[in-house]
């Protein structure tokens, strides 16, 4: 890490020497910039909100625009039908990951 910064700092146009360094000084900070990030247990990746509407159980879709206010696009877990229903008639469930 100091050597990126000393490189930078020194306008990062390349040492004569270092011509193979500067290859694994750019390497570094990319590796260093993957590092895991902390992970929240109180945050989800992605969300499922399982529903019950019409007697069955379905997901939200959250990725589908509805025709207009008030409605929604569900997907039926026992036969994947989807169709787009009035929430009034749409109980939750629960929320998961996926």
């Amino acid at each position: 890490m100091r050597e990126f910064l000393d490189d930078k700092q020194h306008g990062g146009d390349g040492d004569p020497q270092g011509g193979a360094d500067d290859d694994n000084e750019e390497a570094e900070p990319k590796a260093k910039s993957k590092k895991p990030k902390e992970i929240d247990p109180d945050k989800l990746k992605k969300a499922i909100v399982v529903v019950y509407h019409d007697e069955k159980p379905g997901r939200l879709l959250l990725d589908r625009r509805p025709s207009q206010e008030g409605l929604a696009w569900v997907k039926y877990e026992m036969d994947g039908q989807e169709v787009e229903v009035d929430l009034l008639g749409v109980e939750l469930v629960a929320v998961v990951e996926a």
